[in-house]
This record gives structure tokens, C-alpha cells and sequence, in this order.
């Protein structure tokens, strides 16, 4: 099984390619990896850049290979289709998307019983190519598929564990420890990697206004009161703002939050020159990667639901800390998507419920 590119930051390719592989898996097939297009470098509005990129744009991809290798040891894995430039049978693929393969979902756009997709998946191939008439190996090819698979369907222990194996690259990662030790020093934070969680030491803030956002999510002021209101009710007096809006918003909102008596940083204030250096030479969504990692470990964390991205670190922090997304209904008056002891997301967008259900943690 291939799989379409995904465009996007971390939060949608993440979720995309995690369904390309769960697909995959329950197919019964052969994985070719599913590649990345990047965002364009002159345009962040346009997420169609370069394609055809590999997944460490983003991943770790020898941390997948170990892990596919060690709990999926019967399914071979290609790292592209270039792999098998020698098996002609594989140049074409039956295009499929999943509403060709199910025809019973929850909300409109969730699989309602993904145990049973499989079986409306070999009825889909079988009329399309019966098996007499099928050449082997034969290859068919998923289109872009997202927000479609139950994940809690899977169990906790799957649903907490299946999307460790993408993991952010290692030079991202280092930044983000590095930035976290400073962060750590200069604050006087526990953040003692030893202990999974440190409620007490940092609020996260993911300021959502960089000039690529749609109408889904809220204004400046909108996140910025939210915001604040979340830091003040909090116990910590300093914010991490992952972000990449402009640098008016970054300081409009330090500003505003030292009348609250809390400092307010950026991974910029938190790496040395060199360190600096090492992000610049990083594309503008690769720079969210260290975000990503830093706010996984925050006390705290405040988004916005519009943004696959916060649905990530909500997924993941609820999983990490807790016992999942349990007792975390929307609230009725439109005020919040999600809450729980470790994240808040403002706003009930449209795809929240999809986005909640089907993010792999």
C-alpha cells in the first residue's frame, strides 16, 4: 500500500501518515512510506511546495524502521517506491479513498466500526480487480486520508503508544532540550526529566495569528485574552509561547502579560547564538517542531481547536499524564473544545470532534 504526500505543518502530516500506516497494518500489506510536501519558502500561505520530500523532513525515520521492525516484524516496509524499481507489477496502484471502502461513520467523516474496515476494504479490491485477473505484487494506492480512524478504538495501550513511532527528528529534539535546560536555569523550573510531569513549572501558549491562518481560528484578541486569563488562573508566573506570528503579536502579548507579573519567552530567547543559527537553517514549519517538543513537557498548555497542531499536544499530554480523553466534553456554550487537568483548547471548530477522535497521541 502507497499512500498520497501530505502537506501541512507537523500536526496534520503527522496524523495523515500515522493513518496511512494504521491503514497499512490492517490491510495486511506492504507499507511504502508515505513522503512529505513542504510548505513553499517564499509563501507560508501556500502548503504546496517541494514535494516528493522524505519523512525526516519532519520524523525520525530510523526510530520508525526500529519500531516497525520490532512490532510489525512480518510487514515489509520501503522507504520509497524507488525500491522497487525492479517489480513492473508495482508501477500501477488502485486508487481508493476510504468512502470507497466504508460506508457507515460517525459525524459524517469517522470510521463507526474500524474493526470491520478491512472486510468492506477486500470487497472494494475484489470488485474492482478480482483476484484471477490480479497480477502480484499488487499495489493499491490510499488517497489523502486524515481524521478517519477511531483511535480509542484500538485500546489505551495501542492508543497511547502508535504514534510514538513518529518521532520528531534528532536535531530538533536537541533544541528543544537545550532550550528546556535554559529554561529550566534561568527560571529556577523543575523540569527534572525523571518525573513525567511537572504541573508547576510553565504554561504553554500556542499563539495561533501567523498570516496563513483561515477564518477557523479566533483573532488576536480573542487568543490573547483567552490566554492570559489561562496564565493568571495558573500558578506559574512564566510562558512559553510557541509561535510564529508576527513580532508585534509576540510583544503585544509580553507586554501584556508582565502586567500580570509573568515573562513571557520564545525558543529564540532560550537558544544561544549557535543554537540560533542551527533554527534558521530549519524551514519555517521544522522551527514548530522544537515548539512541539517543548510544549509536550509545559505544566500547561493553551491552544486553540482549530489547530491540528494543539489537537497533537492534547491527545498526547492526555495519554502522557492521565487516563486519555476521558470526561472531556466540549463546553456547551461554545467557550472550549477541550479540557482536562493538562490542556485547554478555545473555540469548538468544526473538525473538533473529528480532530478528537481521531489523532493518534
Amino acid at each position: 500500500m502507497s499512500c498520497d504526500e501530505a502537506a501541512g505543518g507537523v500536526g496534520e502530516v503527522r496524523n495523515a501518515h500515522l493513518h496511512c500506516i494504521r491503514f497499512s497494518i490492517e490491510a495486511g500489506a506492504a507499507l511504502v512510506l508515505p513522503r512529505i510536501t513542504s510548505r513553499s519558502e517564499d509563501d507560508i500561505k501556500a502548503v504546496n511546495g517541494r514535494t516528493g520530500l522524505p519523512l525526516d523532513y519532519y520524523f525520525d525515520v530510523d526510530h520508525l524502521h526500529h519500531v516497525l521492525a520490532t512490532y510489525c516484524p512480518q510487514m515489509k516496509v520501503y522507504d520509497s517506491l524507488d525500491d522497487l524499481y525492479d517489480v513492473p507489477e508495482a508501477s500501477g496502484a488502485l486508487q481508493f479513498n476510504i468512502g470507497d471502502t466504508n460506508n457507515d461513520w460517525v459525524n459524517g467523516t469517522v470510521i463507526a466500526a474500524p474493526g470491520m474496515w478491512s472486510h468492506g476494504f477486500y470487497n472494494f479490491i475484489n470488485q474492482k480487480v478480482p483476484v484471477q485477473d490480479r497480477t502480484n505484487p499488487f499495489r493499491v494506492h490510499l488517497q489523502r486520508t486524515q481524521w478517519t480512524w477511531q483511535v480509542a478504538g484500538d485500546g489505551r495501550s495501542v492508543a497511547s503508544s502508535f504514534g510514538r513511532m513518529l518521532r520528531v527528528r534528532p536535531d530538533a529534539r536537541r533544541l528543544a532540550a537545550s532550550a528546556l535546560f535554559t529554561l529550566a536555569s534561568r527560571f529556577g523550573l523543575d523540569l527534572d526529566p525523571r518525573r513525567r510531569r511537572h504541573p508547576e513549572s510553565f504554561v504553554g501558549v500556542h499563539l495561533r495569528t501567523e498570516e496563513n491562518v483561515d477564518d477557523g481560528y479566533p483573532d488576536y484578541p480573542s487568543q490573547a485574552a483567552h490566554y492570559l486569563d489561562y496564565i493568571f488562573e495558573s500558578r506559574s508566573r512564566t510562558a512559553f509561547l510557541a509561535t510564529g506570528a508576527t513580532r508585534d503579536n509576540v510583544t503585544a502579548f509580553s507586554n501584556r502579560a508582565r502586567d500580570f507579573n509573568v515573562t513571557v519567552v520564545t525558543k529564540l530567547d532560550i537558544l544561544d547564538e549557535e543554537e540560533r543559527g542551527a533554527l534558521e537553517r530549519l524551514t519555517w514549519d521544522q522551527r514548530g517542531l522544537v515548539d512541539y517538543e517543548i510544549m509536550l513537557r509545559a505544566g500547561l498548555v493553551a491552544g486553540v481547536s482549530a489547530s491540528a497542531f494543539a489537537w497533537n499536544l492534547a491527545l498526547r499530554r492526555s495519554y502522557a499524564f492521565g487516563k486519555g480523553p476521558v470526561g472531556t466534553e466540549p463546553d456547551s456554550t461554545g467557550g472550549f473544545a477541550w479540557r482536562d487537568d493538562y490542556t485547554t483548547l478555545y473555540g469548538q471548530n468544526g473538525n473538533a470532534f473529528a480532530m478528537a477522535a481521531t489523532v493518534w497521541p
